[in-house]
């Protein structure tokens, strides 16, 4: 899973181009619409957006390890 946060579109799906040994499935592309470099890691729009698709995409793949 990588996200588009604060980059561009094509930096996150060259990224995800690169990591050739994880397969497709468990891949994720999300784009924050409105998020600016910090408000990805910080505030309102992470509490609300970025954070519970991130925790959902963690618990979903720990296969309760965590």
């Amino acid at each position: 899973m990588l996200y588009r946060l604060g980059s561009g579109d094509g930096q996150t799906r060259a990224a995800q181009d690169l990591c050739s040994g994880i397969p497709p499935e468990p891949k994720r592309h999300f784009v924050a619409e409105k998020c600016g470099h910090y408000g990805i890691f910080s505030g309102r729009r992470w509490r609300a957006i970025i954070y519970p698709q991130l925790r959902d995409f963690i618990l979903e793949h720990s296969n309760g390890k965590l």
